[in-house]
């Protein structure tokens, strides 16, 4: 009976001796075999993770290399789906807070919901120092402030000049936005870059931060592609003062400034204006805040009587005389119909870039070339892979009819339009293409006629007077104003833009 027990218990030792072996061997494969693999493993299935960058693209800059996007590091409130508790009542909090419809919230969610998905988003960008102190101060369980490189900052500029990114989707919802900016444009260029850094949070088994641990900046498993970046020929600082000027003026109208010499665009802007982050947000822009006007045809006015006398002067006309389209076409201005009259209230378009560009042709004496905005493209080494060289000139006017045209300038805006630099030896010429506020009925291609038409305020012209550097075109689109508006905002922008060409040369800058 002794024997057949201890039998038993040698069996029994050796078979939990195998399993034990059988178990260490397991626990070591585990551990030490597959351990950092099962860890890493572990970690992402308890892990968030959420982009660094919102969207990693090229950038675009200025002639001197600074971001017109206003690209950089700013905090952001990210929404984490799985988090969120009470999902009625975040939506309200956050729209006390941030200024949200509740309703864009709710419907983010609803998507996230029907696409099976708890992926967190950004909700705002751009948020004020006293939403920061709202959030910390109130904390709402699934809403964080992230640090985050967003691509348009609060000083972004000349957005119709750039356009915007967004979905499809986004774009479709957005009633009136035609993306037609450098960043479609140039998508192939831009969008080669990849996220170089996530924020990771570790969460329970219910997906709820877990205490103490927060988020941490990690760096992405992906291979680094260097991004191209496109350079365009506004001048930020220009550019500065033109926005700055127009937003205190003007709800509605375009300035266009032009370099004399090169045909460079050194700034362009329109409004009313969107903010790229817009689309993000969940609140519709203005009606018409997509529609640059600079680009779009207005009847210019008095502007067409430039057009009208340099004809006359080539022609040498004496007397009366209908000049129609083919007369008018080589000044490279307005729509193919006819010229009915000198005021051009009637059926010549122009727009402010136009404009721009045919005073500018006077200025140099005749010579025509379209304007430049694209400057070059550079590789992620600052390489220049390509240049856009300046289009050719062409003479459209002879030399003498230009010094013609100069002189009926002068008359016109000595008197009104003085510009000194701190040596007191500047002067502009222009053109007012000012209206009574009238409208002319209109007529679409079926034949039905459109509501009628405001003849906008125009003012264009150039400065200084001798040896003329910046061509400008202001166009007001005002129900109301007082037929001074357009010039005087061309006077303060050019004001502006000598005053800090003066502080620039004597600061020894270009």
């Amino acid at each position: 009976m002794n024997r057949m027990n201890s039998r038993r218990l040698i069996f029994l030792a050796g078979l939990f001796s195998i399993l034990f072996f059988l178990l260490e061997a397991k626990l070591f494969y585990l551990q030490i075999v597959k351990g950092q693999e099962l860890a890493v493993q572990a970690i992402q299935y308890r892990t968030e993770l959420f982009p660094y960058e919102d969207y990693p693209r090229g950038d675009i800059v200025d002639r001197w290399g600074r971001s017109l996007t206003d690209r950089g590091e700013r905090p952001v409130v990210v929404v984490f789906p799985g988090m969120i508790e009470d999902r009625e009542k975040t939506a309200e909090k956050l729209e006390e807070i941030l200024a949200i419809p509740s309703a864009f919230l709710m419907r983010r969610m609803s998507e996230i919901e029907r696409e099976k998905s708890a992926q967190p988003f950004v909700l705002k960008v751009n948020v004020d120092s006293q939403m920061v102190r709202e959030l910390q101060n109130y904390p709402i369980p699934g809403v964080y402030l992230l640090p985050m490189i967003t691509r348009y900052g609060p000083r972004s500029v000349a957005v119709h000049v750039i356009g915007y990114v967004g979905s499809q989707k986004q774009k479709k919802q957005t009633e009136g936005s035609e993306d037609v900016g450098i960043e479609t444009i140039y998508e192939d260029v831009l969008n080669r870059g990849s996220h170089r850094y996530y924020w990771r949070a570790l969460v329970d088994a219910r997906g709820r931060l877990i205490p103490g641990l927060g988020f941490k900046k990690i760096a992405s498993s992906e291979d680094h592609v260097p991004r191209n970046r496109v350079v365009l020929t506004i001048d930020r600082e220009i550019q500065e003062i033109v926005e700055r000027a127009i937003d205190s003026w003007v709800k509605k109208g375009a300035v266009v400034v032009l370099d004399v010499a090169s045909g460079d665009v050194l700034a362009m802007a329109s409004r009313p204006a969107f903010h790229q982050n817009w689309l993000d947000n969940g609140c519709q822009p203005e009606p018409g805040s997509f529609v640059n006007r600079a680009l779009e045809p207005y009847h210019p006015g008095a502007i067409l009587k430039l057009v009208v006398a340099a004809r006359a002067l080539e022609e040498q006309v004496n007397g009366w005389q209908l000049i129609g389209y083919p007369q008018t076409k080589p000044f490279r201005a307005g729509a193919k119909v006819a010229i009915k009259g000198s005021l051009g209230q009637e059926e010549f378009l122009l727009s402010p870039l136009q404009a721009a560009n045919l005073l500018r042709t006077v200025a140099r004496g005749g010579l025509y070339s379209p304007p430049r905005l694209v400057l070059e493209i550079q590789n992620g080494s600052g390489e220049v892979t390509k240049f856009f060289a300046l289009p050719p000139s062409q003479r459209v006017m002879s030399s003498g009819t230009a010094d013609q045209l100069q002189l009926i300038l002068k008359p016109v805006f000595l008197s009104q339009s003085k510009f000194q630099d701190r040596q007191g030896n500047y002067y502009a010429a222009g053109v007012s293409g000012r209206n009574t506020y009238i409208t002319v009925p209109s007529e679409a291609a079926n034949g039905t006629v459109l509501p009628q038409t405001v003849i906008p305020d125009w003012f264009v012209g150039y400065a200084p007077l001798e040896n003329p550097r910046y061509a400008v075109a202001v166009l007001v689109e005002e129900e109301k104003f007082d037929g001074y508006m357009a010039e005087q905002l061309f006077r303060y922008i050019l004001k502006e833009i000598l005053e800090k060409e003066s502080v620039r040369a004597e600061a020894g800058n270009p």
